[in-house]
């Protein structure tokens, strides 16, 4: 009998001690990503649309989207005006969206957020809805701490800023004169995206799989795939691989990593100089025969086709270099 209560009593011990827990990451979670400090959110309730905005976009050039854990969807818009759909766990109106301007920028900021009680079944489910025009062309910004943004669809504008940063991005496709895409330990996945792009990450992957214009991408721990190169490129990972496929090269090239590898296709018909250095990794080439070896056959240089128009330089320490011909 006094097995069985010490027993009961221990279980309950269990159970408070994991209450406790769970309490403590809320609260940790809360601080984390901004959370009001006071009542707590239990972890049911379910998602729906709370709250919706029509705001006038008439003098506005700049658009800022900011969240924290919810997820970021960008849809073409019926109408002349920016319509923002909050799906939320909660109806009381201090968690919906903070709208403010300044200037030519409207800013749309989520509202209050309560401590979550059982942070873990999230607020990772909560959305937001963004209904653009399909003739706005100015300047976006979009920011969400944890949650994802995302799109199907193709956008045209002047700028396009997009920080997740523990959340990914996956977006169809972008047009824009400056376009830059952020994500701490969530992946970069884009379609197209044709404008000069600036892409980083710390611990996730990066992917570009068409669109014109020039390229500084780096990741620290994360892969780096790229394809459609037009025009200069700069990629570099601390232990990633890398891996580019060029169009036509018509500007330099930079590729560095320190413990990845690195791959680059690139036209036959272009003409390029070359060079290629490795710590302890191979060197291979569709044209060895135009290039130069040292003794230890870890750098090369020399030039490929005829009136060079771009510099290709590549350079890691531990990991194999590859660059391919294609017809």
């Amino acid at each position: 009998m006094k097995k069985n209560s010490m027993a009961v009593w221990i279980g309950l011990a269990v159970v408070m001690i994991g209450i406790v827990i769970i309490g403590l990451q809320s609260a940790k979670y809360a601080k984390e990503y901004g959370y009001g400090q006071t009542g707590f959110l239990w972890g049911g309730g379910s998602v729906e649309l709370r709250n919706e905005l029509h705001i006038s976009l008439a003098d506005i050039a700049s658009i800022e989207i900011l969240y924290g854990s919810e997820n970021i969807i960008f849809y073409p818009g019926k109408s002349d005006k920016l319509v923002v759909r909050e799906y939320l766990r909660s109806d009381d109106e201090d968690t919906f969206a903070r709208v403010s301007e300044e200037g030519s920028t409207v800013r749309v900021e989520r509202g209050k957020r309560y401590p979550l009680f059982f942070a873990i079944f999230g607020m990772r489910s909560q959305r937001i809805e963004v209904y653009l025009p399909a003739d706005y062309e100015g300047r976006v910004t979009a920011s969400a701490s944890s949650g994802n943004i995302s799109t199907e669809d193709f956008w045209k504008w002047e700028e396009c800023n997009l920080t997740a940063s523990s959340g990914n991005i996956n977006w169809a496709g972008i047009t824009a004169e400056r376009i830059n895409l952020t994500a701490s330990s969530g992946t970069l996945k884009v379609a197209q995206a044709n404008g000069t792009k600036s892409l980083s990450t710390s611990s996730g992957n990066i992917q570009v799989e068409s669109g014109q214009g020039r390229v500084t991408a780096a990741s620290s721990s994360g892969n780096i795939k790229i394809a459609g190169i037009t025009e200069a490129v700069r990629a570099a990972s601390s232990s990633g691989n890398i891996t580019l496929w060029a169009e036509k090269l018509t500007d330099d090239t930079d590729i560095s990593t320190s413990s990845g590898n690195v791959k680059l296709t690139v036209a036959a018909t272009d003409a390029f100089t070359v060079a290629i250095s490795t710590s302890s990794g191979s060197i291979r080439t569709d044209f060895d025969d135009a290039l130069r070896y040292n003794e230890k056959g870890n750098r090369a240089t020399g030039v490929y086709g005829s009136t060079p128009l771009a510099d290709v330089r590549i350079d890691t320490s531990s990991g194999n270099v590859g660059v391919t011909l294609k017809e």
